[in-house]
Parts: structure tokens; sequence; C-alpha cells
């Protein structure tokens, strides 16, 4: 490698410790910033073993091909020695450019993507989707409840008997099929939740250095490469997805209100058959509503995260594995 190449290396990383985005030894962390564990846990010592191991293999080639007279090889030399510095290149840039783009959607959004993610999937999961499901489960028993109920006129032997609030046995069954919905969304939720502990835990710390590692070495160039794309994907833009939901909610989807439940004669005479029926059904279109509301929060917008980040990660990973030709 020449000695530009080891100059221009020193200046990237000095700049990178200037630039102020190596994250502290103790907590609180900045939300923008690369894991410290990344300079102090080993990963630089095994990332320049590598790089001096393929520096090695590339010289036992060089010598090689002179013996052997392959300008093939040294052509793959010279290839593979640009590719090193271009994988140095990216990922400093990337740690430069990425701090920077995190810290302005960080104060555009007036928090950290990661808490501000969080505080929206436990607001959605303990404060409306496990609330709603408790309540329907609780009228659904009700129901049921009131549905057993039998009337007794006269004697048992000779009188009539009769259960006036039978009815209620169907709108149980609106209610258990809501509950076991909201049972299924709540759980999508958590996993989604614990997830973005997960990511923000592992991402910067294993998968970004070890992809760093694999790209150094030419047969794992584009595992690296994907490594690389999936690390920034999950931790930059997967969060970020959170944060416009979130915004999504609170100015589009808050402002609607549905219509109010209208009352005709059927009331009435529901009323008449079963006094508790119209009860029963206020209870049941209250929970609809606040179904209405949930379900674009807890099915459309997670599968649109998934998407977005999964686009990002196929188009990164295609041009971070790809071989770039030095200009002559």
């Amino acid at each position: 490698m020449r000695i530009s190449y080891v100059l221009t290396t020193i200046f990237l990383l000095c700049t990178v410790r200037a630039a102020d985005i190596v994250c502290p030894a103790t907590p609180p962390y900045p939300p923008c910033c690369v894991s410290s564990e990344f300079w102090s846990g080993g990963w630089i010592y095994i990332s320049s073993v590598a790089m001096i191991t393929i520096i090695l293999l590339l010289s036992v080639v060089y010598m090689l091909s002179k013996i052997f007279v392959k300008h093939e090889w040294e052509i793959w030399i010279k290839d593979e020695a640009y590719q090193i510095l271009i994988s140095i290149v990216i990922i400093i840039t990337l740690a430069i450019v990425l701090s920077a783009i995190c810290n302005v959607f960080t104060t555009l959004a007036g928090n950290d993507p990661f808490l501000i993610a969080h505080n929206y999937l436990n607001s959605l999961i303990w404060d409306k989707t496990l609330n709603m499901a408790t309540n329907t489960f609780q009228y659904s028993v009700l129901c049921q409840l009131l549905a057993a109920f039998r009337t007794q006129i006269g004697p048992v032997a000779l009188g009539v008997g009769f259960n006036q609030n039978a009815g209620l046995r169907a709108v149980a069954v609106c209610f258990d099929f809501i509950y076991a919905l909201t049972a299924g969304i709540s759980a999508s939720l958590m996993v989604q939740d614990i997830g973005l502990s997960i990511i923000q835990a592992f991402a910067f710390r294993i998968m970004l250095p070890i992809g760093i590692i694999f790209r150094i070495f030419p047969f794992f160039r584009k595992a690296g490469g994907f490594l690389i794309a999936l690390s920034l994907g999950l931790y930059i833009v997967y969060p970020l997805c959170f944060v416009m939901n979130k915004m999504v909610v609170d100015s589009i989807v808050s402002g609607i209100s549905l219509p109010a439940l209208e009352t005709y004669a059927e009331p009435f005479l529901l009323a008449v058959i079963s006094p508790f029926m119209p009860i029963a059904l206020i209870g049941l279109y209250t929970i609809m509503n606040q179904l209405a509301f949930l379900l674009p929060q807890a099915l459309f917008l997670p599968t649109l995260n998934l998407v977005i980040t999964l686009t990002f990660i196929k188009n990164a990973a295609r041009v971070l594995s790809q071989n770039f030709a030095e200009a002559y």
C-alpha cells in the first residue's frame, strides 16, 4: 500500500476522533454515536490483524507473480490493495456522514429516535392495546353471564322459563373475536419493541464491526457489505420510521373523528326484548372505534416500516459490496 494511502487513513481516523462521534465510556450515551467498544473492545485489533493478514497474502502473491511472470496476478493485487483502502474510507465516511444525518433527524424529531420509538410502542401496547383487550374480555364475560341468566315465571314444574338476554351471546362472540385480534396485535407490538432494544444493543456493536472485517477479505466482500448495510438500516432507518409513524398519527389519525352511534327505534325494541342489549351494543361500538384507530398503527405502518428498511438495506448492500475501480 502506498504511503499516501497510509497517510490518508491516519488523517481520516484522526478526523473521526475529532468529529466527536465516538460514544463515551459510561452512560448517558448520545443518540448518534458509534459505540466506543469498536475502539476499546478489540474490534480495531481484529480489523488490524485481518488487514495485516490480507497484506501478507497479497505480498506472497506478488512475489509469486514475479517468479512465474503472472501480470494478471499483479493486477489482482493492485485491485485488492485498493479495495482495502476503500473499505476503510467507506466506514469512516459512513460514520461521519450518518452521524451528521442522525443528528439532523434527532433535532427534527426532538429526541433520540430510539427513545421516541420505544415510548410510541409502549403507549400502543400498554395504554391502548392491552387496555382495550382487558375491556373487551370484561365485556365478553358480562355478556355471557347475562345471557345465561334465566327468568322463571310460575312454579318450576308448571311455570315457564326463558333467557331474556339470550341475544347477548351473539355480542359476546364479537367481543371474543376482537379480544383475539388485540391479543395478537399486542404480541406483535411487543416483538417490535424488543427487536428495537436488540437492534440498539447489537447493530453498531456487533454487525457493523463484523461487516467491516468481512469486507476486507475478497471472498467475504458481499457478506461484509450486506452486514454493514443491515446494521445501518436497522440502527438508522428503522427507528426513524417509528418517528414517522408517531408524526403521522399525531397529525392525521388523531384528527379523524368517527360518527357517533345513531339511535333509531331498534334500541327501544331491543330494550324491551333484552334490557342489556343497548348497553352491550354501545360498548361494542366504543371498542370498534378504538380498534379502527389501532389497526393502521399496528398493521399498516409497521409493514411500511419494514418495506422502507428492507429497500434501504437492499440498495445499500448493492453499493457497499461492489468492487470500486481505481481511477488511473
